[in-house]
């Protein structure tokens, strides 16, 4: 987060989950949860948007800003050959995505 404030995790299970880094304590209900593996999370540069990149070759794109759940925004399929998203990342301005996988 470009505040420092909150870290985001991710895994297998297909769970998001937000801790706050000055307490280490989870924050309840704000988190997404898919059905697949989630390998990469990355907050916007300016907070408001978190993209998603999934073992199922899945990106989503979550609004962080409705409250204390992430509502899903955008989704697109991304075909990598030899498997799924392994990473998602903003530009330092927040204009594009780098998404990589295989």
């Amino acid at each position: 987060h470009p505040k420092d404030y909150y870290m985001s995790m991710c895994g297998q299970d297909g769970n998001i989950r937000v801790v706050e880094t000055t307490t280490m304590r989870a924050i309840e209900g704000a988190y997404g949860r898919f059905d697949s593996g989630v390998t990469s999370v990355d907050f916007s540069p300016d907070g408001k948007v978190v993209v998603v990149g999934r073992d199922d070759g899945v990106v989503s794109f979550l609004d962080t800003t409705e409250g204390q759940y992430f509502m899903l925004v955008y989704e697109a399929l991304i075909y990598v050959e030899g498997g799924g998203v392994t990473i998602a990342r903003w530009s330092p301005d927040g204009n594009m995505v780098a998404i990589g996988g295989g």
